[in-house]
């Protein structure tokens, strides 16, 4: 295993912000929306435009290896104590506006 900040800074990296045990990074869509490119399925079936959508997990520490999961399963974190949901929420969306404003 990774030390704890080695891969920090791996995930920091590949463009993760990580609020407590979870993260939140913006996906190839966000970018394209931007951009003024396409938008992904959730805009053509639900309307919600790619840009008002977040991609994030609460925890990092999820072991189900889901076939099409973007989290990084080649980067173990240690357990973490989880976040209150509201704290949780508010640094999700810190991060995201992060990355919308730079």
């Amino acid at each position: 295993m990774l030390s704890q900040d080695h891969s920090n800074q791996t995930l920091a990296r590949q463009g993760y912000h990580l609020v407590g045990g979870g993260a939140v990074k913006p996906c190839l869509w966000l970018n394209r929306a931007m951009r003024g490119g396409d938008q992904c399925y959730k805009r053509h079936f639900y309307g919600i435009s790619s840009h008002r959508c977040v991609q994030m997990t609460p925890t990092l520490q999820c072991n189900h290896l889901c076939l099409h999961c973007w989290r990084p399963i080649g980067h173990p974190q240690p357990e973490k104590e989880p976040l209150e949901p509201a704290a949780l929420l508010e640094g999700i969306i810190a991060g995201q506006m992060k990355f919308l404003s730079g």
